[in-house]
């Protein structure tokens, strides 16, 4: 599996900015469940890790810390946004990043929550359903979800 390294602060920043200009709510909630998505898309497409920072179980489904910390506290440096979206450009994954936020920024928080607490997802299975909470979800089951549930599902529409 290949590192992408980003930070997750900055993948933050770049859903924000992408949600805005889309006109898509950019609450803390969706933020960490969009950034998840990239990130399952991306484990799925390119057998590629997006960021750094592995996302955890918390209680509204996976979240990664720093980044929610980061967004909490206003600390996002949205001057990286030309570089990042160069280096997204480069690494040939931009477009998979695009269209997740588009697909998936249409839903609601609460939606977002549903979608990654249904009963076969990482989530699910990394927190025991919800009762071992703060623990990284495997990468492995992030990949495997996201080739069957929400890439095949995404190829039928």
């Amino acid at each position: 599996m290949k590192d992408l390294n980003y930070d997750s602060i900055d993948i933050a920043g770049y859903i924000i900015n992408k949600c805005i200009c889309l006109n898509y709510d950019t609450g803390y909630t969706k933020v960490q469940k969009l950034l998840y998505a990239c990130y399952g898309v991306v484990l799925a497409l390119f057998d590629a890790r997006l960021t750094v920072e592995h996302p955890k179980a918390w209680q509204y489904g996976p979240a990664f810390p720093r980044a929610f910390t980061a967004q909490h506290k206003s600390k996002i440096d949205y001057n990286n946004l030309t570089r990042i979206d160069e280096q997204l450009k480069k690494d040939t994954i931009k477009d998979a990043i695009d269209d997740t936020i588009v697909y998936f920024g249409k839903f609601t928080a609460v939606a977002l929550v549903t979608w990654s607490h249904k009963p076969s997802s990482p989530w699910a299975a990394s927190s025991n359903n919800g009762l071992d909470l703060f623990k990284n979800i495997p990468d492995e089951l992030i990949k495997s979800y996201f080739q069957s549930h929400v890439l095949k599902k995404s190829e039928q529409e």
